[in-house]
């Protein structure tokens, strides 16, 4: 492969590969909200917030960090009142402070969230739009969690993409993938290139062993109990476990594979928890790491 290759491919893998606190849904949902809040410049009287099916199916019932609630109105309240759009899939990472300020807005300001099914095809689409009076703004994310297609302020449009087949893809400028491609990278480019790839370890490991107390259906935990301590057993356990605890609101961040957290989890625990389990050499495990990222995102 050539450097140019090599360069291009590290930079995709560093923007897909990233930390992400909560489900990345009502995230989705708080960082579109944060962003139209900002281009508004002040708190809006009334907040609506327009969802494709899917978003709105995936968010409504997974708990939001550091709340112990669940659902949509808590996620708008945090990325309204404390969301830093900058911050990207970090953006419900807050303060115990910020939280209780987005606690008591939302206490005092039900009626102000309006959120409904949006009509379009594409399975990834938040719309935020804020008011107060005649004033208004609005932010959309599509496609992609992080992906801003529109923002505007009172008819000014200040940003807009067009929803294509491939709008991704020529956004980002990303390299051209094959399986070839992915396998070579992985296997012959320096090993010094693909040392980041470890970083989502002790991130998604913690995420796991924080799973097994108990979060969600605890699921891990009654898998390990009941199928033994096996090696697959082993790996789907804490697969799940870091997934549920993610899922249910658990303060833990995780590593994400394409906008996903339970994506993220599995690309990077099955190769590491089979990889400790057998001694795999580090070398070994982290080219492996590589492709499974990797290949995640080809996908």
């Amino acid at each position: 492969m050539t450097n140019e290759e090599i360069k291009s491919i590290k930079a995709l893998m560093k923007r897909e590969v990233v930390l992400a606190m909560g489900c990345t849904e009502p995230v989705a949902v708080a960082l579109t909200v944060a962003k139209a809040r900002e281009t508004f410049g002040q708190m809006p009287e009334k907040v609506e917030v327009l969802l494709s099916k899917n978003i709105f199916k995936n968010a409504m019932g997974v708990g939001i960090p550091g709340t112990g609630m669940i659902g949509l109105p808590i996620a708008i309240a945090m990325g309204l009142v404390a969301g830093k759009s900058e911050r990207g899939l970090e953006v419900l990472d807050l303060s115990s402070d910020e939280i209780q300020a987005a606690k008591q807005w939302l206490d005092a300001n039900q009626s102000a969230i309006s959120i409904a099914l949006k009509d379009t095809s594409e399975k990834l689409y938040v719309e935020c739009i804020c008011r107060s009076g005649d004033a208004y703004s609005k932010a959309v994310v599509a496609q992609q969690h992080t992906r801003f297609v529109h923002i505007e302020k009172d008819g000014e449009i200040i940003l807009h993409k067009a929803l294509t087949a491939n709008s991704i893809i020529t956004q980002v400028n990303a390299p051209t993938l094959n399986a070839r491609k992915v396998y070579d990278f992985a296997t012959q480019t320096p090993l010094e290139e693909l040392e980041f790839i470890l970083e989502t370890i002790p991130y998604n490991v913690e995420a796991a062993l924080e799973g097994m107390k108990g979060y969600g259906l605890s699921t891990g935990k009654i898998l390990m109990r009941s199928a033994g301590c096996d090696i697959v057993h082993n790996v789907i356990a804490k697969t799940v476990a870091a997934a549920d605890a993610r899922m249910d609101g658990c303060t833990k961040p995780v590593y994400s594979n394409s906008g996903s957290g339970n994506q993220g989890i599995t690309c990077t625990l099955a190769i590491y928890e089979y990889a400790s389990r057998k001694n795999i050499e580090q070398e070994k495990m982290t080219r492996a790491l590589i492709m499974s990222h990797l290949f995640s995102i080809y996908i």
